[in-house]
């Protein structure tokens, strides 16, 4: 008689694994079950008895990308004299579960029914291994656990990361930064457009021979490791396919702080757009010296005020030296010094008592003026100060300004 079809639910909503187990049931007589402690199963004293016969207990799915879900289907047949009991109970697992009811004569001897799992991955862990616990009346297997593993891989990865410093430019050199991007899931990829918001700033890509995509796992297990630490072993999702991308910053981007975005198109299904950020600073034919009262960084573009009282002010300076262009000195743009916020105050003068065959010399001075917010500007939140010139390779010069003001 063929069997008819009664479901179990198992939903396994613990960081990954969402599991719905379908069972079937036989007919024919029943023989005598005990049950206790809330549905579990426990064979008969005097006998026959069920046996439960699986096509496997484990499965490994290969490489499956988050937010993706799968299905696989576990075969149970009853070798034994009795009808099989099979339950599943929320107590057993480490998820929540909903069980239905295999009604009392269980699967049938020489019957088999499936036991469908399907899960979803929600966990951007490389290592994925959930499983669901089964209760039987079988004597010689009471609980019976059903493993579904595998790997979480990356539709899409760059490396090393996002963000690609070019730390500050030499004056009229091009800087290059390499790097990759590669798939965890799919055998072959195309990239169809990396764009890019600034003419200064282009890439190019190369396809990774497949017997050169080890150096890429090379360069996740070889990370520094603190003195006297001992390497240990990590799951590692190994690239199917990839590309080597190469970044050029001319040196006419603009002098001062940059921060440029490239957005790599492909054609991966599903896959998200990715960003890649570029930045650093560019002095170019520039360059700055301390005044009294103030702090110069020069690798960051970065003048310091310190801590002052707001309603006392606070003023500082720089000195500007910047290259001539072909013999000829550099002006000042009239009117083009912007600054952010705009209470403050910048005034840039030539030092007419500065001679010098190659460059010129000017006094920068700014002033955040009695009375004004109080506010405080760093690395997260900076004031800005952007001047005009006439030379064309810093046609634009901006540099960050910060204080504390209470």
């Amino acid at each position: 008689m063929k069997a008819a079809t009664v479901p179990i639910v198992i939903f396994l909503v613990i960081v990954a694994l969402i599991a719905v187990i379908s069972l079937g049931r036989g007919g024919g007589d029943a023989a005598e079950v005990e049950t206790v402690n809330n549905l579990i199963p426990t064979p008969s004293k005097t006998g026959p008895h069920p046996s439960a016969s699986f096509d496997s207990t484990e499965h490994v799915f290969g490489t499956m990308h988050q937010g993706q879900e799968g299905e696989h289907s576990f075969i149970v047949t009853n070798e034994g004299e009795a009808p099989l009991q099979l339950v599943a109970r929320q107590e057993d697992t480490t998820c929540q579960c909903t069980v239905g009811s295999v009604g009392k004569n269980g699967l049938a001897p020489g019957e088999s029914t499936e036991i469908t799992l399907t899960w979803k991955i929600k966990s951007a862990l490389a290592k994925f291994h959930h499983s669901a616990k089964l209760r039987t009346n079988d004597p010689n297997q009471p609980t019976v656990v059903l493993h579904i593993k595998g790997k979480v891989g990356k539709l899409l990865r760059i490396r090393p990361h996002t963000e690609w410093p070019t730390g500050a430019m030499p004056d009229g050199e091009e800087v290059t930064l390499t790097g990759t991007l590669h798939s965890e899931i799919v055998d072959a990829f195309e990239i169809t457009e990396i764009e890019s918001n600034s003419e200064h700033v282009g890439a190019a890509w190369k396809v990774i021979p497949k017997n050169e995509l080890s150096k890429l796992i090379d360069l996740e297990e070889n990370k520094m490791l603190p003195p006297g630490s001992t390497p240990q072993k990590q799951e590692i999702t190994e690239p199917r396919c990839g590309y080597d991308v190469t970044v050029t910053v001319k040196p006419t981007i603009e002098v001062g702080p940059f921060r440029k975005t490239l957005t790599i198109h492909t054609d991966v299904k599903d896959a998200e757009t990715l960003t890649l950020h570029i930045y650093g600073n560019r002095a170019g034919p520039m360059e700055f010296f301390a005044k009294a009262g103030t702090r110069w960084f020069d690798k960051f573009m970065v003048a310091d005020l310190g801590r002052f009282k707001a309603s006392e002010g606070k003023k500082g300076g720089l000195m500007l030296y910047i290259k001539k262009h072909d013999g000829q000195p550099v002006e000042v743009v009239p009117d083009s010094i912007v600054t952010e916020p705009s209470f403050i105050k910048c005034t840039v003068t030539r030092d007419e008592e500065f001679k010098s065959q190659d460059r010129d010399r000017f006094d920068v001075n700014f002033e955040v003026p009695a009375g004004t917010p109080v506010k405080a500007f760093n690395r997260d939140k900076y004031a800005t100060v952007q001047i005009k010139t006439t030379h064309p390779d810093a046609k634009e010069m901006l540099f960050k300004l910060y204080f504390n003001s209470y």
